[in-house]
């Protein structure tokens, strides 16, 4: 059966596609500067070092493979139908309009807080690259919405900057990940590599494996490899996205992932003193261990890499959030579709779309003044990413079932049933692992914190598609094509 073409996109939606000024490199590279190595790894190696000790490294190892798999069949469903929207456009050829319309709900809005997150954590680093003492949570809050106003101009003045922060964003993370990391491993290793056998007592008891704290650490790395999606996001702007899209897809996650593990290992190798992380003495593992091997004269430009590397997560994870809302405004799919659809410019960027995604962000900057509801939405960001996958997964799952899938360009053969299969289940531990209360002495709100916050986006998007819906597109393209 034939696949769908630009030009079909083109007759769809009345000619209100996006022009393909992407090859495969450069969605790749947007792909990559999501993920980030820097983000991936220094965002939450603290929280995972706590939850399993230098054992942790294998929860890196677990969920880079089965990230990986997750990414390789998304990528039987990227190349079927290369369409902006991602997760949103496969899940709705998949399974039907309103199954796509959740998975789109659910997407869009882990995006946004997800670029929100990144905006205020970024604002940790900037302190020491101006040489000022750390910023208060007011003062935080300002220079993070200057953070939001810079990568959202950046976004606004189009597709050609896009393609350039993607470039710079990899020429930093290899400085700052594997040029770093291969000199604390040939220069400075202070443990055995045995190390990473070993707990160190962490979760509960005392030994080695200690399941409980392995599985904390699995759902606080779920963090890291997501985000390889966001090729499919930009589908419509990329040549031959048919090929162009897995091949970015793919190739993003497994090599971000190797760069990780590379770098965990050697900062996990080179900690001077690991008993001194493990109860407090040392609260920045990373910091602290390369400031040991390097001095203090590092700080300052590394931790600027920091902020670029973040700065380019929010530029591009923008870009992705903005073409999910484009692309669901263009099926008439949430109110205000008539301005959100636009594309504008000599670009032709979803300027309006790009202007949701940095108000939306903002408010959740500004939840940092409540710390409870910011730790809360940021923690949704993590299960909102799985609970997107799920959707496209589940439907595929179901067609390869019944034996109405059809694949695309890009095929597994026998193996894509198997592999949908792990994925799917994959995915559907990482969203209770995530949303599993582990601290008991936490009020239940906190504790169910995750849980409530889904079930409240939930009923919003209830009333916002029960309000909408006579008013979707019927479009042949919300159909799976497959059948």
């Amino acid at each position: 059966m034939s696949q769908p073409t630009q030009s079909d996109a083109g007759q769809a939606y009345a000619g209100n596609v996006a022009p393909k000024v992407f090859n495969w490199r450069t969605a790749f590279s947007i792909a990559f500067a999501f993920i980030s190595p820097i983000v991936a790894l220094y965002g939450i190696f603290v929280l995972v070092f706590a939850a399993a000790g230098p054992a942790s490294w294998w929860a890196f190892a677990a969920v880079m493979v089965a990230q990986i798999i997750v990414a390789t069949v998304l990528a039987l469903m990227a190349s079927k139908w290369p369409f902006a929207g991602g997760v949103y456009a496969w899940a709705r050829r998949i399974g039907g309009r309103t199954f796509g319309w959740f998975a789109g709900w659910a997407y869009m809005w882990t995006l946004m807080i997800a670029i929100g997150s990144a905006a205020f954590i970024a604002t940790l680093f900037i302190p020491a690259v101006i040489g000022v003492p750390a910023f208060d949570t007011p003062t935080q809050v300002i220079v993070a919405l200057g953070f939001i106003v810079v990568g959202t101009l950046l976004n606004l003045l189009g597709q050609k900057v896009l393609k350039f922060v993607g470039i710079v964003a990899v020429i930093i993370e290899l400085i700052g990940s594997v040029g770093i990391g291969a000199y604390l491993l040939i220069f400075n290793q202070e443990q055995p590599i045995t190390v990473i056998f070993d707990s160190f007592g962490s979760g509960y008891g005392a030994g080695p494996w200690i399941w409980s704290g392995f599985a904390a650490a699995v759902a606080f790395v779920g963090w890291s490899f997501v985000g390889f999606e966001s090729a499919g996001d930009i589908a419509e702007e990329v040549q031959n996205p048919e090929r162009s899209v897995p091949k970015a897809m793919i190739l993003s996650i497994t090599i971000v992932g190797a760069v990780v593990l590379f770098s965990a290992l050697a900062i996990i190798l080179s900690i001077p003193s690991i008993p001194d992380v493990m109860d407090g003495t040392s609260p920045d593992p990373v910091a602290d261990t390369i400031i040991f091997h390097l001095g203090e004269g590092v700080v300052a430009p590394l931790f600027a890499m920091f902020v670029l590397a973040f700065l380019a997560t929010y530029v591009t994870a923008q870009a992705a959030a903005s073409r999910v809302i484009w692309g669901f405004a263009r099926d008439k799919m949430i109110p205000g579709s008539a301005v959100l659809s636009k594309l504008a410019g000599k670009s032709k960027s979803p300027v309006a779309a790009i202007l949701v995604t940095a108000v939306v962000s903002a408010l959740v900057v500004l939840t940092s003044l409540w710390g409870a509801g910011y730790n809360t939405l940021v923690l949704f960001a993590i299960e909102g990413f799985y609970i997107a996958f799920a959707f496209p997964l589940l439907g595929l799952l179901r067609s390869q079932m019944k034996r109405t899938w059809v694949p695309g360009q890009f095929t597994l053969g026998r193996w894509e049933f198997p592999l949908t299969l792990i994925a799917t289940i994959w995915v559907l531990f990482e969203m209770v692992n995530i949303a599993w209360p582990r601290d008991a002495e936490a009020p239940w709100y906190s504790q169910w914190g995750v849980v409530l916050i889904t079930v409240i986006i939930g009923l919003i998007g209830v009333i916002a598609y029960s309000s909408n819906r006579r008013h979707i597109l019927s479009a042949d393209v919300s159909v799976d094509v497959s059948k």
